[in-house]
């Protein structure tokens, strides 16, 4: 769920952003664009989530030792 979160909002960002100048197309997203800075704020936030997530997984796996499991 959260990773179709960051593709939809990744998604409404790169509308408005532009690559020739970068610090500007963020400063116009965050006080132009309207809601963008819900918008940028959610992304950003998703992303940090995201990344928690795999982190836990990640540690499920270490924690049960599930990743002996797997016979090659």
């Amino acid at each position: 769920m959260v990773l179709v979160w960051q593709i939809v909002t990744g998604t409404i960002l790169v509308f408005y952003y532009r690559t020739e100048t970068p610090f500007e197309r963020v400063q116009y997203i965050m006080y132009e664009v309207r809601f963008g800075w819900a918008v940028r704020i959610f992304h950003f936030n998703g992303a940090r989530l995201f990344l928690f997530l795999v982190y836990l997984h990640i540690l499920k796996a270490l924690i049960y030792t599930s990743y002996k499991l797997v016979k090659v």
